[in-house]
């Protein structure tokens, strides 16, 4: 064909993974025209993709869609909104500034596929990364909510927060903490005369408590495994009856039950199963009055696989602990009672 310069060429609006790009090789001694496929092209870059534009910092309102990176400064609670973008765009989102019990609520153009509503920003360094698809904004990647480093050594893989002497906060979606890291350096407030306090570090952190009544009917409610570690306060106004997880090969499921209230009616505990094979050992210890403790044992067999406390005194506690999963589960019954009543299996 005739002579023509790139600049008069056709454009091309849907390109292909197999159509040609002109390359320059040896653009410094040698150069000569030869051709790519894009996908040969942009699989074999030999350098870093760099972002030229300088991110707009952004306090509320809607952010923009036409660079790639923006900043977030959040003080107090502030709201942002980010527009439909176009199809594969990928937009990055960090929050530079956090001030003043910060909340921003970032609301994306979204798909009800898409699997969220609003993002929430409330520490420095917090990042998204989104994809705009399906007419929304995908969550391709998001930061932690704690300012930390994950690092890896022999066998085990280290979390470390990145600020000495703070303590690191996890909190649930709507900012409520649900747990925390402690520092040494942290340590509440003491008054007094020649008060002395000093701290230690550790983790601290709160369980789920479930809070059953049994109202006008006999109740039952089956736990799962993602149930382990809770804390189950029962009034057993009518008869209350706990299934336990069906336990597979992985075991150390646990729970807590506290009794509310004294009421005489039916109190069960059993296992999934029930084929009886499982198998529920009891320790009760007893406080008949004051300075007097009992202590009775049933280490069970193979089919009890049922445990009844029935009338305890308000406060008194199950402790329950799988030790073994599969055909025949095994479960330890840690019983506190307040006064006589014991805890029995069958």
């Amino acid at each position: 064909m005739a002579d023509k310069s790139i600049a008069k060429l056709e454009s091309v609006t849907t390109p292909t993974s197999e159509d040609l790009a002109i390359v320059v090789t040896d653009a410094a001694s040698a150069p000569a025209n030869k051709k790519s496929t894009l996908a040969t092209f942009f699989n074999k870059i030999p350098t870093f993709l760099g972002l030229s534009t300088t991110p707009i910092v952004y306090t509320v309102g809607e952010i923009d869609v036409t660079t790639p990176v923006s900043f977030l400064s959040v003080t107090g609670s502030t709201t942002f909104s980010l527009p439909a973008g176009s199809v594969g765009q990928i937009k990055m989102l960090v929050c530079t500034v956090a001030a003043s019990t910060p909340v921003g609520v970032l609301t994306p153009a979204a798909n009800a596929n898409d699997g969220y509503n609003t993002i929430t920003f409330s520490a420095k360094g917090q990042s998204v990364t989104l994809i705009y698809e399906n007419s929304g904004w995908i969550i391709l990647s998001q930061s932690l909510r704690l300012g930390a480093s994950i690092t890896t050594s022999s066998k085990q893989d280290v979390l470390q927060t990145l600020t000495d002497a703070t303590d690191a906060v996890i909190n649930q979606f709507d900012g409520t903490e649900v747990a925390r890291v402690h520092d040494g350096a942290v340590v509440p407030t003491a008054a007094g005369t020649s008060t002395s306090l000093a701290a230690g570090t550790g983790f601290g952190y709160r369980r789920k408590v479930l809070t059953l009544g049994s109202g006008n009917d006999d109740n039952t409610l089956t736990l799962t495994a993602a149930d382990s570690g809770s804390i189950i306060f029962v009034t057993p106004t009518n008869a209350v009856t706990l299934i336990l997880p069906l336990v597979g090969a992985e075991t150390g499921i646990w729970f807590d039950i506290i009794m509310a209230d004294k009421i005489n009616k039916a109190f069960l505990i059993k296992t999934s199963g029930q084929d009886g094979a499982d198998n529920i050992s009891v320790f009760n210890q007893l406080t008949a009055g004051t300075g007097t403790t009992t202590t009775t044992a049933d280490v069970g067999a193979a089919d009890h696989d049922q445990l009844t406390f029935t009338n305890a005194l308000e406060g008194s506690r199950i402790e329950l602990i799988n030790v073994t999963g599969g055909a025949a589960e095994k479960w330890h019954a840690y019983v506190r009672s307040l006064d006589t009543v014991v805890a029995t299996i069958a």
